[in-house]
């Protein structure tokens, strides 16, 4: 996993995630455009803050070909373990810092879990659905 920097917060935060694209579309979900995200370390990848959506979809064109919702949804189905973890991982402060024991009062930490529930559940809605499709078709055949 790879660490990334988020800007755009009074408060210093970071995060883990196995790439740019699960980075960014983490961050999305959290912050709708509010915040960016920088890989720390090399090589330098970083999503900047994009308050509108066609900002986001030129800012994904020109890094993967494809509109930011064609990078959630790719995310979301290869992805979407992976993007729960990095929700999860959202922490205050700089990587190393340990357990801060004075925080500020923020609303980065709850988007986080509530994104991560939600990514959850739609894994699990996906899964009923793709084993349903299969008991069909056994069914058929």
């Amino acid at each position: 996993m790879k660490e990334f920097l988020v800007h755009g917060h009074v408060a210093a935060y970071h995060m883990k995630a196995p790439n740019l694209a699960v980075a960014a579309v983490a961050i999305m979900l959290v912050g709708h455009g509010k915040y960016g995200v920088t890989q720390i370390g090399e090589p330098k990848e970083s999503l900047p803050i994009l308050r509108h959506k066609n900002q986001a979809d030129a800012w994904a064109m020109n890094r993967f070909g494809m509109t930011m919702h064609q990078v959630e949804s790719r995310v979301a189905r290869d992805f979407a373990p992976a993007l729960v973890e990095t929700l999860l991982s959202l922490k205050l402060g700089m990587p190393g810092d340990g357990d801060l024991k004075v925080r500020p009062r923020t609303d980065i930490e709850p988007l986080s879990r509530r994104a991560a529930e939600q990514v959850q559940m739609q894994l699990v809605s996906r899964i009923q659905e793709l084993e349903l499709r299969k008991s069909k078709n056994e069914m058929i055949h």
